[in-house]
């Protein structure tokens, strides 16, 4: 096996990227389901009496539009979230004091 990673590291990163793939595919999943959902809502709200495929281009698009930035929104928040639990969990390397323990 000629690789660049020294074998016994190996499993670590494949692990790693298996996570990552199903958190990202799982985001992805949420997002089309959020989207679905809100769709025909925001078409009801705008006074569309028709389905979704019958629907005017125009209460579509501004629907569309509207799903886009609740969904960034969203995005943003969970970013916002997982940042601040970053910072705000101790090191573990850190003594009661705030400096690092040697």
């Amino acid at each position: 096996m000629n690789s660049a990673l020294p074998v016994r590291h190996t499993h670590k990163y494949v692990i790693l990227v298996i996570v990552l793939v199903g958190v990202r595919n799982l985001g992805m999943t949420l997002g089309v389901a959020l989207a679905s959902l809100l769709l025909p809502l925001l078409l009801r709200f705008s006074g569309s009496t028709v389905s979704v495929l019958l629907a005017d281009k125009s209460a579509l698009a501004a629907s569309v539009g509207d799903i886009m930035l609740v969904c960034g929104v969203v995005c943003l928040l969970t970013v916002a979230i997982l940042a601040r639990s970053r910072t705000a969990a101790p090191s573990a390397n850190a003594s009661p004091s705030g400096t690092r323990a040697s």
